[in-house]
């Protein structure tokens, strides 16, 4: 599943920490295959460094070569030329968990203008060929470049669009059936309510990233990643049950969505062949009538006080047409 995110003010960095939130969350609660990326311009906040920043700074070599292999730039290059193997993903991506491929984040481009410094075909390369090795890709899109996200969400399977509590940002196109509205630092007791959001933007369910001091001190910290692996259990009473139970509301239906896909798969081949028809002809056999003596009604005891219950059973008649008794 493919499910990009924007923010409809193009905050860049509360985008940013919600995909950083939800691809943690994909990877470490619900144990599907993760990959994390941006295609944003240089300068954009990284989902890789709000995620473990902190620790790269601390125990990384610093590299004396300016360029590196590895990152969206160096996927992009691969893409160019070849369709894109699960070795193409290994060598570009970052990994945050020792189990193969659970947590990939892609390290942000260094292009000033992404889309213009490289082709559109690169960019939708990534994209189909991740689904062949990840469970889940988050991508995050800038909000003011139209075409990049139009290119992009011809290949999603749910986009999320954030938005602030009760400001106005005007109209959010949710006649796709896949735009799921979330509200950022979402407070309970604001006179800003679901109620009225849900009536605002017209829509029956709106999800939340409510806010949460954890969070946003993990995000500002550059450690967001130890942060999701002590709140990986979502536990009613605990501190930050409130924004753990509100991600995985939206987890749940991502995989419905995942369920019913898989549901269509398996109807459609569970469908028995249709047996051939068999016209009958005069000279087949017509069906045996079965005489009214061949009917009995008999007396079965069932139940914890074996009450008598009348069942009427069909007896077999011998091949001369006689009642069996």
């Amino acid at each position: 599943m493919i499910v990009s995110i924007l923010d409809a003010e193009n905050r860049l960095d509360d985008a940013a920490s919600v995909t950083a939130l939800l691809a943690g969350v994909s990877a470490i609660a619900k144990s599907k295959k993760t990959l994390a990326l941006q295609y944003t311009d240089s300068g954009a906040a990284s989902i890789l460094d709000i995620l473990c920043g902190r620790e790269i700074t601390e125990n990384a070599i610093r590299d004396i070569y300016s360029f590196q292999d590895d990152g969206l730039d160096a996927l992009l290059m691969r893409a160019e030329t070849s369709d894109l193997t699960k070795e193409h993903f290994d060598e570009c991506t970052t990994k945050l968990l020792e189990k193969e491929n659970m947590f990939d984040v892609i390290k942000p481009t260094t292009k000033a203008r992404l889309q213009e410094q490289t082709s559109d075909d690169a960019i939708k390369n990534i994209l189909v060929s991740a689904k062949t090795v990840y469970d889940y890709i988050f991508v995050l899109l800038p909000a003011n470049n139209i075409p990049l996200g139009k290119m992009v969400t011809e290949f999603t399977d749910e986009d999320v669009v954030i938005v602030p509590q009760g400001k106005d940002v005007g109209k959010i196109d949710l006649t796709d059936g896949k735009t799921s509205i979330l509200i950022k630092n979402y407070e309970p007791e604001s006179r800003f309510d679901l109620a009225g959001m849900r009536k605002k933007y017209g829509v029956k369910k709106i999800y939340t990233v409510p806010h949460n001091v954890g969070f946003r001190d993990a995000v500002i910290r550059e450690s967001l990643l130890d942060f999701i692996l002590s709140n990986r259990k979502n536990i009613k009473g605990d501190d930050n049950y409130l924004l753990t139970s509100s991600v995985h509301e939206l987890f749940h239906r991502f995989m419905t969505r995942d369920n019913d896909e898989e549901k269509e798969e398996s109807g459609l081949s569970d469908i028995p062949a249709k047996e051939p028809v068999r016209t009958r002809t005069n000279s087949a056999k017509q069906p045996t009538v079965l005489p009214e003596s061949a009917v009995q009604e008999v007396n079965v005891k069932r139940g914890i006080f074996r009450r008598k219950k009348s069942r009427h059973i069909m007896i077999n008649l011998p091949s001369g047409g006689g009642e069996n008794t």
